[in-house]
């Protein structure tokens, strides 16, 4: 019995056991509505996730310790509307520009960055 003649019999209702069973609609609906429901709290819990990246990312202003997606600390020294420009190294003053999408999370007092340059 091939796939298609599986998906014939249960479209037609037809699944070979006795009358009344059931058939082929009252599995598929079912099957349809779980599935929706899992897109549907997936989908859900993913636009919340961008909307608070986009917030934070919003938030941003010079004087914020940031830690960027290729794991460099710095602290932000100038702010534009695609990017920023991120200080990496106080005593030589290493500045790098990166792209607000490279900002991993903005970090708290907790969480201070390692600013110096170790040999």
């Amino acid at each position: 019995m091939t796939i298609y003649e599986i998906t014939q019999m249960l479209v037609a209702g037809n699944t070979g056991g006795p009358e009344g069973a059931g058939g082929g609609m009252s599995f598929l609906i079912p099957m349809i509505a779980i599935l929706a429901l899992f897109f549907w709290l997936t989908h859900r819990s993913q636009k919340k996730k961008d909307l608070e990246r986009r917030e934070m990312l919003d938030s941003i202003k010079v004087g914020n310790d940031i830690l960027t997606i290729g794991g460099i600390h710095g602290r932000v020294t100038a702010v534009s509307k695609d990017s920023f420009e991120v200080r990496v190294n106080e005593e030589k003053d290493v500045k790098i520009r990166f792209s607000k999408g490279a900002v991993n999370k903005v970090l708290t007092g907790d969480e201070e960055p390692e600013m110096s340059y170790q040999q």
